[in-house]
């Protein structure tokens, strides 16, 4: 298991570290909410013996790869009822599950940790 902990440093931004700490369980951190990123944590969240941190900028997973369809549509109304169809809080995909969500940008990942702002 890793804990985390929330440092201002001296550029001042804030940043998590996420360091290791002696527990059985392994912790899998994900750095990139995309199609593969969640479908890994969604995964890997099944597994008990493993914690599971996915970091990302955007607190929304975006699927892009059908949004060509919309690309010659001329109402407004349609376009934004697809739009929203694929795009979604992470914190909803990943309720109920063991997987932390972090929303920031990793700086820094070193075999003992991973550096993230936020």
């Amino acid at each position: 298991m890793s804990s985390s902990a929330h440092i201002k440093s001296a550029d001042g931004l804030s940043h998590s570290v996420f360091r290791k700490v002696d527990d059985s369980r392994k912790h899998v951190v994900i750095v990139g909410a995309g199609l593969l990123g969640v479908l890994t944590a969604l995964q890997l969240s099944e597994d008990d013996s493993l914690k599971v941190t996915l970091i990302d900028s955007s607190e929304f997973f975006e699927f892009h790869a059908p949004l060509f369809t919309i690309a010659w549509e001329t109402d407004l109304t349609v376009i934004t009822n697809r739009v929203k169809n694929y795009t979604r809080p992470l914190s909803d995909i990943f309720e109920g599950t063991n997987v932390s969500l972090v929303h920031g940008v990793v700086i820094r990942v070193t075999e003992e940790r991973v550096i993230s702002s936020n």
